[in-house]
């Protein structure tokens, strides 16, 4: 076998710019298509436009926060943070922070065709991140300060919540995907999280043989033994008196049992399932990354961390054995997103506070370009990257 690692120019260029709704908070690419997505958090909407350039089918505005092909001003405050693309179905998943729900955007017909409800048994919390796998059919979204995320099946119509798994999130969690591998990563977002490997194909399901509400205390018994340990998370669902229903912490375990606190009045029910998964690995990293893109060629990823204390922003991390090396030259804090061209392994980041980006050969590690920054951006809080076309677009 023979690898060969690209050169490239010593200028990049410069970027050029196309105007988007208010606040934008991320961007997301249909490779497949060449459309790129950008959610407007201050606008309640996303604009959907083409890598190429101007289109006669560009959207400047599509409103988030109810069905429809509404165009802002938008009468939802949806407060849309994330955005993922599934390039096969050609749909994307919208994160709306203002509401917790989700929108189902179809990316051909230019209209959200539904929106995966805020609630105990669906979106949960509020949703800060978000990933899909096109190849699986399944989607994970990150909550704010959160200790579990959930899983959605894309193949339904329409796209629904089916499990979830645990994960603990601080503020501001990101999502990155490797369909190769069906995992997840799942970013710390700040203090209070950890950086959690997750595959999005294990979940463990029981069937619920009773339920029972007594001095607020839960008990569940499972028609199998279970797995579920103290403290995990756990999705009750279908149970015949839906007051049982929703996420919950397990307190007390048994082969066929578990506890969990809810404050209710005494009742017993059956009937139902819960769900529950526990990550591949939870990785000991800096608690302030945020930022997470991967080369699914290589299974390796790069880390961001904006903290103002910290040493080096970027690490590159193998998913495969959980070995991070730090990339010299980029100490400036502000770092919060990356992206990967995976023909080229090449990741380009950007840098709100100094309104730069930088593009990192992880092979070295090191920066491209000379110093490998790129100048003339504005304020940038996320990137992708359409690799055939090897463009980065940059909110």
């Amino acid at each position: 076998n023979v690898a060969v690692q690209p050169s490239y120019p010593a200028s990049l260029g410069t970027p050029t710019s196309r105007a988007v709704g208010t606040e934008p908070s991320s961007v997301a690419i249909n490779t497949a298509t060449g459309k790129y997505v950008v959610a407007n958090r201050g606008s309640h909407d996303i604009s959907i436009f083409d890598v190429a350039g101007p289109s006669v089918d560009d959207v400047a505005s599509l409103c988030t926060g109810a069905i429809g092909t509404a165009t802002a001003p938008c009468a939802v405050g949806s407060a849309p943070t994330t955005v993922a693309v599934d390039n096969l179905r050609n749909i994307a998943l919208v994160a709306n922070g203002g509401t917790s729900t989700v929108a189902v955007v179809d990316l051909a017909a230019k209209a959200v065709t539904a929106i995966i409800p805020a609630g105990a048994t669906s979106i949960a919390d509020v949703p800060t991140g978000i990933g899909i796998n096109p190849l699986s059919g399944r989607a994970i979204v990150a909550y704010q300060t959160s200790g579990f995320a959930s899983i959605i099946d894309v193949t339904l119509s329409p796209p629904a919540v089916v499990g979830l798994v645990a994960a603990s999130t601080g503020a501001t969690p990101r999502v990155a995907v490797s369909p190769r591998l069906n995992w997840a990563l799942v970013t710390p977002g700040s203090a209070n999280g950890s950086l959690s490997i997750v595959d999005l194909g294990r979940q463990d399901t029981n069937s619920i043989s009773s339920a029972v509400r007594n001095g607020n205390i839960v008990t569940i018994t499972t028609g199998t033994a279970h797995t579920l340990r103290i403290s995990d998370p756990v999705l009750i669902t279908g149970v015949g008196d839906t007051s049982f229903n929703g996420v919950f912490t397990v307190t007390g375990i048994s082969a066929n049992t578990f506890t969990y606190a809810q404050t209710g009045s005494n009742a017993s029910s059956s009937g139902g399932k819960a769900s529950y998964a526990l990550p591949v690995a939870t990785v000991a990293t800096s608690l302030g990354v945020i930022g997470v893109g991967i080369n699914d060629q290589t299974q390796k990823a790069i880390l961001m961390d904006p903290s103002p204390s910290i040493t080096n922003s970027a690490q590159v991390f193998n998913l495969l054995d959980q070995t991070a090396t730090p990339v010299p030259g980029l100490a400036v804090p502000g770092a919060t997103a990356v992206a990967f061209n995976p023909f080229t392994n090449v990741a380009v980041t950007v840098n709100k506070t100094n309104s730069n980006g930088a593009i990192i050969d992880p092979t070295q590690p090191a920066l491209l370009g000379g110093d490998g920054t790129i100048t003339g951006l504005n304020q940038p809080v996320d990137v992708a990257i359409d690799p055939a076309r090897n463009t980065a677009v940059i909110a």
